[in-house]
């Protein structure tokens, strides 16, 4: 059971990577839809929307081929960590990274 967890978690974070990236859905990018005009014009959010693609797509392959292969194997606690890990991971990236998006802040 817990394979299948890690498979369609692993799943959905591509999948809402590639979905934020190719559908153009930016309002799903936190803190977006608060921002004014005047900042996004200076936020390159097709940058950091094309970041979010490959950061998820690397947590979510890490979750499906690690954390099955340490289910399979009976490494449950491990498995788990590798997963949370994984998403943490990809998130503190991302809140790091998002600073080099911002075109002001790049200018200066």
């Amino acid at each position: 059971m817990l394979y299948f967890i890690h498979l369609a978690s692993g799943m959905l974070l591509i999948l809402l990577g590639v979905t934020i990236h190719h559908k153009h859905k930016y309002h799903w990018i936190a803190g977006y839809s608060t921002m004014t005009e005047e900042e996004r014009k200076n936020f390159d959010v097709k940058g950091f929307a094309r970041l979010m693609r490959t950061v998820f797509a690397i947590s979510g392959t890490t979750m499906i081929i690690c954390s099955s292969l340490l289910v399979r194997y009976h490494f449950i606690n491990t498995s788990l960590l590798v997963s949370f890990v994984s998403v943490l991971g990809a998130v503190l990236f991302l809140s790091y990274r998002s600073d080099a998006f911002d075109r002001r802040k790049v200018s200066s």
